[in-house]
């Protein structure tokens, strides 16, 4: 099956993490040989979403591509070919301003009326989907971890320490990309790391909850090292059920039982806590 795969978030400002998916996917998905991946740039200059509409499904149709695949929410709206979107999040559901602006509103409504199918990464985001409406189309597809974040001691482990000066020596809970960014609800996860007796280090551009750690940016070489989860001891997920932010009644018993596999975790010595006020795992 040839599949067309909007590249933008590789060759236009994206975030880190959506640059970093998008990526380990189509490495994935070609290494297996059962799906042909038509890669379609956007230009360097000029409007992305005008481009999105004409551009990608016109190159998708001419290469000969039976769908076409977006990392992000906007898509093609009348491509002549089944379009599939990806959802990471609904904000606004939830109280937080971070992308929860008409944008992102409105091709979140889109895709319920206009997408042949719709990707999220989490069921809490798709229960706030089907909360707004989409019903059989929606798929959970869950991130996973790649070979970069892999357990085991490399040769930045050893740097950790004398690059980040706030880095705990002890087990500790870990909040990437999250200073400075109230929808990532460190709050809570101060509260419920207080509760199970462990420090929080948060990294990133902006202030931290009182309690918590400031790591600051870190460089991108070490961010593998920083945030491996070590892939052999057990994943504590929340289960709570609940839709949006599950920290607060649920984070003390994940951390507590987290905290007794702590030999078993990486190098660092640490736990990590993916942004969960959206439904991800905590690990």
């Amino acid at each position: 099956m040839r599949v067309a795969v909007d590249l933008s978030p590789l060759v236009r400002p994206f975030p880190a993490s959506i640059r970093r998916l998008t990526r380990s996917i189509l490495d994935r998905v070609e290494a297996r040989g059962d799906v042909e991946i038509v890669g379609v740039a956007p230009p360097d200059r000029g409007l992305l979403g005008a481009w999105r509409q004409v551009g990608l499904p016109r190159a998708a149709r001419r290469r000969g591509a039976r769908l076409i695949h977006c990392f992000g929410s906007s898509f093609p709206l009348a491509a002549g070919l089944p379009t599939v979107q990806t959802v990471h999040e609904c904000p606004w559901l939830h109280g937080a301003s971070e992308n929860a602006g008409s944008r992102h509103r409105f091709w979140t409504r889109a895709g319920r009326a206009r997408a042949t199918r719709t990707c999220t990464p989490s069921e809490g985001v798709a229960r706030d989907l089907r909360e707004l409406g989409h019903g059989e189309r929606l798929r959970v597809v869950p991130w996973g971890v790649g070979p970069e974040f892999s357990p085991g001691r490399d040769d930045t482990d050893g740097r950790l320490e004398a690059a980040l000066d706030e880095l705990p020596r002890a087990p500790f809970v870990l909040c990437p990309a999250a200073a400075g960014r109230p929808k990532k609800r460190v709050d809570r996860v101060v509260a419920g790391a207080a509760a199970a007796g462990l420090a929080v280090a948060v990294t990133g551009r902006g202030e931290v909850p009182a309690g918590a750690r400031a790591l600051g940016e870190v460089p991108e070489e070490l961010l593998p090292a920083l945030s491996a989860p070590n892939l052999q001891s057990r994943p504590h997920s929340c289960t709570c059920g609940r839709r949006g932010s599950c920290f607060a009644p649920y984070t003390p018993s994940v951390l507590l039982a987290a905290r007794q596999n702590a030999n078993s975790l990486s190098a660092a010595n640490k736990l990590l806590i993916r942004c969960a006020w959206a439904g991800t795992p905590a690990f």
